[in-house]
C-alpha cells in the first residue's frame, strides 16, 4: 500500500484522481471550506473506491456518503489499524470482482 497524492480542495481531490489513478481514495467529509460528500459520485467515476474518513458522528452524514457513492465510512477517532483494515477489505472486494 502506497499514498499516491493529497489534496486539500475538491478540485486538487479530482485532479489527484485523474492523475494518479488510486484504487482508493480516502476522503475527509470537509476538504476545505466545502463538503466533499456532493462530489463522491465524480470521485468514484475516476474508477476509484471511495472511503470516507470522518468525525462527524450522525447518521446523516454516513447515509450521504453511502448513498452518494462511499464504500465505507470511518471515524476518524478509530485507530489506524481499522483504517488499513477498510481500505484493504474495499481494495479486495475490488479485486476479487465483487464491486466495479
Amino acid at each position: 500500500m502506497a499514498v499516491a497524492g493529497t489534496a486539500r480542495t475538491i478540485a486538487q481531490a479530482f485532479a489527484t484522481a485523474r492523475d494518479c489513478k488510486p484504487d482508493v481514495i480516502v476522503l475527509d467529509v470537509q476538504l476545505g471550506e466545502r463538503s466533499a460528500i456532493d462530489h463522491i459520485p465524480e470521485l468514484v467515476r475516476s474508477g476509484a473506491q471511495v472511503l470516507v474518513l470522518t468525525g462527524h458522528n450522525t447518521a446523516k452524514v454516513h447515509g450521504d456518503a453511502i448513498s452518494h457513492g462511499a464504500r465505507v465510512v470511518v471515524m476518524k477517532h478509530e485507530p489506524a489499524e481499522v483504517l488499513l483494515r477498510e481500505i484493504e477489505r474495499i481494495h479486495g472486494l475490488r479485486d476479487a470482482g465483487v464491486i466495479q
